[in-house]
């Protein structure tokens, strides 16, 4: 009995081809025989959806590889700046510690000589002194701290930039692959539609074409819609659709949604939350 040995570890690498050396003209014969009919056993009984299925995770893994590859380079971007913020806020302290001892230092000077000069003169000139000190380090760690703000809010800002931007590109991979995702689109916004018995769609050719061809299908999930007019609008660019009814006009064009999602996030980071 043959030992099946598991392992956690997929290798991604190129396939080995295995090559044949034929050595007569009998055995290519025989050979080509037996090829031609384990090719044909393969055709009769090969999945198409199969290879097509395991093309697509492949490429969905290694676009959410990079995906996450783009995000891990921002992460340590962030902690790299935060480490260097917190050894120049140690490095400032110093400083500030230094400087408040030199205060101290030139106090009890100022304050020996003020015996012999006058204590409260000296008392003074300490206490000016050292509160002057202080004030430079507090402003130094006021001036430190709004740096380290800007810094993360930027950070966020470019957080969100590549959320938006992956989702445009999943989005846009989904237009290309699957018809259904622009008639959702054509959907959602026949939904947003109060009333209305006639309406023009206009879309790109290709949406134009599609639908037309499921005009009927439409028709179903249209509520009080007696008539629809579709109408080509190459102006318009992929997933952008616009209806247009007595009313006025609905945009549900997925550029539109997404902007609606942008700003979401923008008021989100705007108002803290």
């Amino acid at each position: 009995m043959y030992r099946v040995i598991k392992s956690d570890f997929v290798n991604l690498s190129k396939p080995k081809v295995i090559s044949i050396q034929r050595g007569s003209s009998k055995i290519d014969a025989a050979a080509n025989c037996d090829a031609d009919i384990v090719q044909g056993n393969i055709e009769a009984t090969a999945k198409p959806s199969e290879s097509a299925v395991r093309d697509e995770v492949s490429e969905k893994f290694y676009e959410l590889l990079r995906e996450k590859e783009s995000f891990l380079k921002i992460m340590q971007r962030e902690k790299e700046i935060m480490q260097l913020e917190k050894e120049r806020l140690e490095e400032e302290k110093r400083a500030a510690d230094t400087k408040k001892a030199e205060a101290n230092r030139i106090y009890e000077i100022e304050k020996q000589k003020g015996y012999g000069e006058g204590f409260q003169n000296g008392y003074d000139e300490g206490k000016k002194t050292y509160e002057a000190l202080i004030d430079e380090a507090i402003s130094l760690k006021k001036n430190i701290e709004q740096q380290k703000k800007s810094e993360i809010e930027s950070l966020e800002v470019e957080i969100v930039g590549i959320v938006i931007e992956s989702i445009e590109k999943i989005i846009d991979k989904k237009l290309s692959e699957n018809d259904e995702m622009i008639l959702n689109i054509l959907k959602k916004g026949l939904e947003r539609l109060s009333y209305a018995e006639d309406i023009v769609v206009r879309a790109k050719g290709e949406y134009a074409e599609l639908f037309r061809s499921n005009k009927d299908k439409i028709m179903l999930y249209s509520n009080g819609i007696k008539d629809i007019k579709v109408r080509q609008d190459d102006s318009l660019g992929k997933g952008e659709v616009i209806v247009e009814t007595s009313s006025g006009t609905v945009d549900s064009s997925v550029g539109t949604q997404i902007g609606i999602i942008k700003r979401k996030f923008m008021d989100l980071l705007e108002s803290g939350g």
